[in-house]
């Protein structure tokens, strides 16, 4: 079975709102708030479109748990463990972009 993402995802570890939102399970943040993942808590930055590189076949069973999406104009400014910065804006595992519905092969 072909797996996705190892060594490869990119690990988030800092987050800051850009503007108001509401989570994808009712949190809300505002504009300025700044979330640290907590020890042994894990957030992956996946392209906007799903299949990259980094993130795998986000429609896969073996998919990891997608929180953050890339995206120009997303509402968050987001930080990996070296200190690359994104832009970008959370995303329910459980939505029709990660609806898990098949396993991934080979590209």
């Amino acid at each position: 079975m072909f797996h996705h993402g190892d060594g490869k995802a990119v690990d988030i570890v800092k987050v800051e709102f850009l503007e108001d939102v509401t989570g994808p399970h009712g949190e809300r943040w505002k504009q300025g708030d700044v979330m640290n993942a907590a020890p042994g808590e894990t957030w992956f930055l996946v392209s906007e479109t799903g299949g990259s590189p980094s993130s795998g076949d986000t429609h896969c069973y073996m998919t990891y748990v997608p929180t953050m999406v890339q995206d120009p104009a997303g509402p968050a400014r987001l930080w990996d463990a070296a200190g690359n910065r994104f832009r970008g804006r959370i995303v329910e595992r459980g939505s029709a972009q990660f609806s898990l519905d098949r396993f991934c092969g080979p590209t």
